[in-house]
């Protein structure tokens, strides 16, 4: 039987390569490739991938952080073309107003003025796609630390998990220190806590009992 969003096309190709070949973003069976920044991306879209072991599914909440990741690679490039599109009419503009500056300070002021609008558009463009950039990164490590965690949880060592996922060991390890260290912190606050909550519930007999003697 296939699922209700594949069609028997599809059903066909995920039973021929597997539901791993899968990209989470763009729909498409396609091989990953290696890149500097992501570790590996799509063949077809571009878009970050987690490659799992041979047999391991891609736990959904790292196909929703990579799907996070390809809208953020894609309006971080949106916003990069905004700023180079807008920055270089700014200086044009600004170039032509200085160059026609003796001839007419009206024409200039014009110049000047559109070529500032410009240059601010292209600057938050430019801002804008520093936080797309920096949303793209840290959805990949989200998608990254979700898989490993999985992974973990059925009792692989790092050494396997970075083989499997085919990345560092030491990133393996680092995700785990990092995920491990987000569990505890909760947990010894609450150890914290409780010796207070003693001492205020002993406390609050304590005086109770002392206006009950009054």
């Amino acid at each position: 039987m296939t699922s209700l969003d594949q069609t028997p096309g599809e059903a066909n190709l995920s039973k021929l390569y597997g539901d791993g070949a899968r990209c989470p973003s763009c729909g498409a069976f396609a091989k990953t490739l290696p890149d500097p920044e992501h570790r590996w991306v799509c063949a077809v879209c571009g878009a970050p991938r987690v490659v799992m072991p041979e047999g391991e599914a891609l736990p959904e909440e790292s196909a929703v952080a990579l799907r996070e990741a390809s809208h953020a690679r894609r309006a971080s490039a949106m916003q990069r073309l905004v700023a180079w599109g807008t920055a270089l009419p700014a200086a044009f503009s600004l170039l032509l107003a200085i160059a026609l500056a003796p001839a007419s300070f009206i024409a200039s002021g014009v110049l000047i003025g559109a070529g500032l609008v410009l240059a601010f558009l292209s600057s938050r463009a430019s801002r804008k796609g520093a936080t797309e950039r920096k949303r793209l990164r840290s959805a990949v490590e989200r998608a990254y630390e979700t898989a490993i965690e999985t992974l973990h949880g059925k009792n692989m060592t790092p050494e396997q998990i970075a083989e499997g996922l085919r990345i560092a060991e030491s990133d393996v390890e680092t995700a785990l220190a990092v995920s491990t260290h987000v569990r505890v912190a909760p947990a010894m606050a609450r150890v914290a806590k409780e010796p207070e909550a003693e001492l205020e519930s002993e406390s609050d007999a304590a005086s109770d009992a002392e206006a009950a003697k009054k």
